[in-house]
């Protein structure tokens, strides 16, 4: 009927039966849900963008040789001296220890990804692993 109606022979509607159509819906229909044309809504468009951050690594190398120097002279300390009381050998091992513990935690922040490339590029290698 509506074919009939508001169409032409191809089934198109017909330029002169558009203002006879909308006539007739008006008021027919109060709302219509387009929650689902995405025709209807923005989208944002985005994009991926990757970037090379450099990230000086001079603090940490310059603690890490700090590090180092410190657990030469204690070493040093516990090889030479023979005069150590058992109470200076205990605290110089504790010392150490302490100064190991945190050179092992520099060494991981060294090894850490400096940029987003080398990120992703451990990102593969860990899932190869």
């Amino acid at each position: 009927m509506f074919k009939e109606k508001y169409c032409n022979e191809n089934g198109l509607i017909n330029d002169n039966k558009i203002m006879d159509f909308m006539n007739n819906i008006s008021g027919l229909i109060s709302y219509i849900n387009t929650s689902g044309d995405r025709s209807k809504f923005a989208y944002p468009k985005t994009e991926d963008i990757i970037c090379n951050i450099e990230v000086n690594d001079s603090v940490l190398t310059s603690g890490l040789t700090n590090i180092e120097e410190n657990v030469k002279l204690i070493t040093d300390k516990l090889t030479q001296d023979n005069m150590l009381s058992k109470d200076e050998v205990k605290k110089l091992k504790s010392e150490l220890k302490k100064i190991e513990k945190d050179k092992k935690i520099l060494i991981n922040k060294i090894k850490e990804p400096k940029s987003i490339i080398d990120y992703i590029n451990k990102c593969f290698v860990d899932k190869i692993k």
